[in-house]
């Protein structure tokens, strides 16, 4: 019987590719809460798990630093009833450019961990 594997922190980032498909831009809000409150209790575990929960919850408070501004110039756009795609458009085109690079972290982040490595992302060092 062999010994149960140290926790590595996998879990956060794994969730993070939790919203792909479902609701087009609610996803990165939702990945990047998740993200966040897993990686936070990811990291009270010790270890590689601390290092990459962290990672993970820096990666998330990121996402919804870009989303929330975004959210808020296309709710204005459409309230207002904008015409033209520019500047409005701006917001649009770094939301969906958001939505690649979280799917791409996801990814990377779930392999390096799930490996036993330290998860390298660039991510705002929100938590030290």
């Amino acid at each position: 019987m062999s010994a149960p594997a140290a926790p590595t922190g996998a879990l956060a980032w794994g969730l993070n590719l939790l919203g792909i498909g479902v609701l087009p831009f609610l996803n990165l809000f939702l990945s990047g809460i998740v993200v966040t409150i897993v990686g936070i209790t990811q990291s009270k575990r010790g270890g590689l798990a601390r290092v990459n929960g962290r990672r993970a919850a820096n990666w998330g408070l990121t996402v919804l630093l870009i989303t929330l501004p975004c959210a808020a110039v296309y709710v204005t756009a459409i309230v207002i009833k904008a015409e033209g795609f520019f500047p409005w458009g701006i917001a649009i085109i770094i939301w969906g450019l958001l939505g690649v690079v979280n799917v791409i972290a996801g990814i990377i982040g779930l392999v390096q961990a799930r490996a036993g490595r330290e998860v390298r992302f660039p991510a705002i060092p929100f938590l030290r």
